[in-house]
């Protein structure tokens, strides 16, 4: 193998090679999180499992072709360095699995904006630019399939370009977004605070993590774009949406076991006043009462003990001042209590 085959093994092989074994290593992660997330307790509404159930679905496919795409290449090509720059079906179909899982999570995460802000307009826009980058990338795909040769599919770089710029400021405008608010909703009462920075570091491992990848992606694309390496974050990207995804739910939902209820959903009712604030977290965790009766023995002066259900000193002087006859033992007794 001559010095331009090892460069061509290096840089079409190489990266698929790691970006295959990266991706299923997070596909065996996100597995795990998914039966974790359906068997817990409060695991959310019904359209929440429903998106959870169809991104991990398109994952568990994707993964699949990401396999035999490296089948294809190291395996039925093997020793023909030739054919590592072919571009069958698997290899075009990537980017589009991607923007299969992404597009929904990220209207999900708009969402969340929209309940935190309560700003319409930063829904609408994210919600424009996740829809818009998407279709690009649809649009892309289908016309590069739809090509004569079946192994020289060579997708339109400018649309892919536009549509990585575009998912990429769609997912920096929702972090710092939710980052934002987040930050702004801190009240100063401790316990609601905690709940707003445990939100917060779900917002930095999920939302966060999200946009770096997508930028990675969109700068190595630029920057290699006669090799594969931009193919080391584009395969493993739908599982890192999936991931945070279902990191933002189970967080919700261990909030809400701890917290009694409160969840970024109702985050903004809850700081509306610091009465809601110490009026929820009181009508929601309510401390445990353990009732305990304490008997007391009661005797007279000389010694004889007093008939159950007599009347204390302060009762008596209450019923004299208000012309209450008392009872006899009381008006020639003093009553004492002896522990």
């Amino acid at each position: 193998m001559d010095s331009s085959d090892s460069k061509i093994v290096y840089d079409y092989l190489g990266p698929i090679i790691i970006a295959v074994a990266i991706n299923a290593s997070l596909f065996g992660y996100c597995s795990i999180q998914y039966f974790q997330y359906l068997h817990s307790e409060g695991a959310g509404t019904y359209c929440d499992r429903l998106l959870v159930c169809y991104v991990c679905l398109v994952g568990g496919c994707h993964t699949a072709i990401s396999w035999y795409m490296l089948w294809y290449y190291a395996v039925d090509n093997f020793g023909s360095p030739k054919h590592l720059e072919d571009t069958p079906w698997p290899y075009v179909t990537t980017r589009l699995f991607v923007v299969l899982v992404s597009c929904p999570i990220q209207q999900f995460f708009a969402w969340r904006v929209k309940i935190l802000g309560t700003s319409k307009l930063l829904f609408v826009i994210s919600s424009t630019l996740s829809i818009s980058g998407a279709a690009l990338i649809v649009v892309d795909t289908i016309m590069t399939l739809s090509s004569s040769e079946s192994s020289r599919h060579m997708p339109d770089v400018d649309l892919t370009n536009v549509g990585l710029t575009i998912a990429s400021a769609c997912d920096l405008l929702i972090a710092f977004s939710l980052l934002y608010y987040l930050l702004k909703s801190r009240t100063g009462f401790k316990r609601t605070d905690n709940v707003i920075l445990r939100l917060i570091n779900t917002c930095v491992q999920t939302s966060l993590i999200n946009a770096m990848v997508s930028s990675l992606d969109l700068a190595f694309f630029n920057a290699f774009k006669n090799a594969n390496w931009c193919f080391i974050f584009a395969i493993p990207m739908g599982h890192v949406y999936t991931i945070s995804l279902l990191a933002l739910l189970t967080s919700r939902a261990s909030l809400r076991e701890r917290f009694g209820g409160i969840t970024e959903i109702n985050l903004p009712d809850t700081i509306a006043s610091p009465f809601n604030v110490r009026q929820l977290f009181n009508n929601r965790i309510q401390p445990t009462e353990i009732r305990v009766a304490v008997e007391q023995r009661v005797e007279l002066d000389d010694g004889t003990p007093c008939r159950r259900g007599a009347e204390s000193p302060v009762k008596i002087k209450e019923m004299r001042k208000s012309g209450t006859s008392t009872p006899d033992a009381a008006d020639e007794y003093d009553l004492r209590v002896v522990p």
